[in-house]
């Protein structure tokens, strides 16, 4: 295997990185910012604009040197060495990027409080009761064929378990020489059919969770911002779908890796690839449509242009990225800071629901052959 492989690895972590870390607040609604609530006439001010502006810059140097950092401390000649770079990288820039974060959300309270942008009629909720009745994200049914590939996986791992070789390779240097292989079980061979099972029960939860989060819409234009919201679901739902499907044929091609002969050029590509395709479609969702669906283009739009938002709830969210309140009965709703959904911290179902992904993580590795 050739150096570009390392590169392109590294890129694939590093630039979705910076590049997301770095465009936040561009990406959120225009009626928060810095996780509080305002309005859109206060987001186009010149004041809060050159915040945005600080913060992306900022953190994408600060990312940028860190990977200069790494690079230097952890030559990535040495392949042996690409965990740390990514380990440091990602931990520092993410750390980084946090207390940036932390600053201007400080700052922007305090700004709103001097300023007083907080406006009585912020108060005022709306919600659209046939909101449930208009699909705002794809069946579950769809899910339906990423647990046929699965069985199917299973079915072949089955039926020719004793073609497999007695020695699994699990891990090749850029020489394409095998460096971590286990004997053949069925607990290895099934390895990756448990992950696609466990994926796709991430995928189904992280759809219904789409379905089933909180309404938010901007009662200056309830009608405008209601569709924003439904295409937001709707996009990010068939992006959880077409993700999940294509994370399920990858396992089934790395059993089928064990299966056949196949140049370790090929197993180590085809991951990557796959991985490009999904962070790329994301971070393209994310920069065309936009948290709640604010950066669409051609949705109409009446006293939206300078709308005030849901209701300002700042005492909610601490720090303005938890939500803590056991008085709403909402489980799920929107980020204040990024693209995607929260958990009320406030429920204590929330509690179970957040420990679902570290379990099944501390399963996969406690399983790992």
């Amino acid at each position: 295997m050739e150096q570009w492989t390392l590169w392109l690895t590294l890129a694939l972590i590093a630039l979705p990185v910076i590049f997301m870390a770095a465009a936040t607040p561009y990406l959120t609604r225009r009626t928060e910012s810095f996780g509080v609530a305002i309005t859109e006439e206060v987001y186009r001010s010149p004041l809060v604009k050159r915040l945005r502006a600080r913060y992306a810059a900022m953190t994408a140097a600060l990312s940028v040197l860190t990977l200069i950092g790494s690079l230097l401390a952890f030559p990535a000649q040495d392949e042996q060495k690409m965990p740390y770079i990514v380990i440091v990288f990602v931990v520092v820039s993410s750390a980084a990027s946090l207390l940036l974060y932390l600053y201007n959300h400080m700052r922007m309270k305090r700004l709103k409080q001097e300023h007083g942008w907080q406006q009585p009629d912020l108060q005022t909720a709306v919600i659209d009761t046939s909101f449930r009745l208009l699909k705002p994200t794809l069946s579950n049914l769809w899910f339906v064929p990423h647990l046929l590939v699965t069985a199917a996986t299973l079915a072949g791992v089955l039926i020719f378990y004793d073609r497999f070789p007695d020695t699994l390779a699990m891990q090749y240097n850029l020489q394409g020489e095998v460096t971590r292989s286990v004997d053949k079980s069925y607990l290895s061979v099934l390895m990756p059919v448990g992950i696609q099972l466990m994926m796709v029960a991430l995928f189904l939860l992280i759809n219904t969770i789409i379905s089933h989060s909180k309404q938010q819409l901007d009662k200056a234009d309830a009608a405008a911002s209601l569709q924003r919201s439904l295409i937001f679901r709707r996009s990010w739902s068939v992006m959880i779908v077409v993700s999940g499907f294509l994370m399920t044929l990858l396992f089934s091609f790395m059993s089928l890796s064990f299966l056949m002969t196949l140049p370790p050029t090929l197993v180590m590509l085809v991951p990557l690839l796959i991985t490009a395709v999904i962070i790329a479609g994301c971070i393209w969702l994310s920069v065309k449509v936009g948290q709640g669906g604010s950066r669409l283009q051609g949705v109409p739009a009446g006293a939206a242009a300078t709308g005030t938002g849901p209701s300002d709830d700042d005492r909610h969210w601490k720090l303005g990225v938890i939500y803590y309140n056991p008085a709403d009965p909402a489980l799920f709703l929107e980020k204040r800071f990024g693209i995607g959904w929260t958990i009320n911290m406030g429920r204590p179902l929330a509690w179970l629901i957040a420990a679902v992904p570290l379990v099944l993580v501390a399963l996969v590795i406690w399983l790992a052959p």
